[in-house]
């Protein structure tokens, strides 16, 4: 939960250093910058959202205890190990059914929705000649360097 509050502490202050970086240049690129940095935690967070209910739900399908071990299984008898392995399939071929299961996982509804919603902004914004590019691109690009600062703070802070 720290971790959390950290990394949203990081994504505040590089969105509030960016907003400061923006000030001088108007209206125009102010709005720019905050609308693609909310569209783009969206498609993030949709991202997420669909991704940990499709692993929930495969993992309510097939419990822990269910599921075959793939390579081998070790039963342990008076210090003698048998070992039991199994076929696996090694040519690596999707089959059909699991190729659209994850592409299923891909376009899910509220991710396409946070894409077209992203979009949408962007004409919107044109349309109304408030679209400043630059803006635009570092608005989109906030949440992969808040994620990068965060991903060294751990690594050489908490170490």
């Amino acid at each position: 939960m720290q971790e959390k509050k950290q990394f949203f502490f990081i994504l505040l202050l590089v969105n509030f250093i960016m907003m400061c970086f923006f000030l001088y240049k108007g209206k125009a690129a102010i709005l720019s910058f905050e609308a693609a940095f909310l569209a783009s935690c969206l498609i993030i967070f949709s991202s997420f959202y669909s991704y940990q209910k499709n692993i929930f739900k495969t993992v309510k399908k097939n419990p822990a205890n269910k599921i075959k071990r793939l390579i081998f299984e070790k039963k342990t008898n008076k210090n003698i190990k048998i070992i039991k392995f199994y076929e696996i399939n090694d040519d690596f071929k999707i089959r059909f059914k699991d190729r659209l299961k994850h592409l299923s996982w891909f376009f899910a509804i509220f991710k396409m929705l946070s894409y077209v919603f992203l979009v949408l902004l962007f004409f919107i914004l044109n349309r109304h000649n408030l679209l400043n590019i630059s803006a635009f691109l570092l608005g989109v690009t906030v949440m992969p360097v808040a994620i990068f600062i965060f991903m060294l703070w751990v690594r050489y802070v908490k170490s």
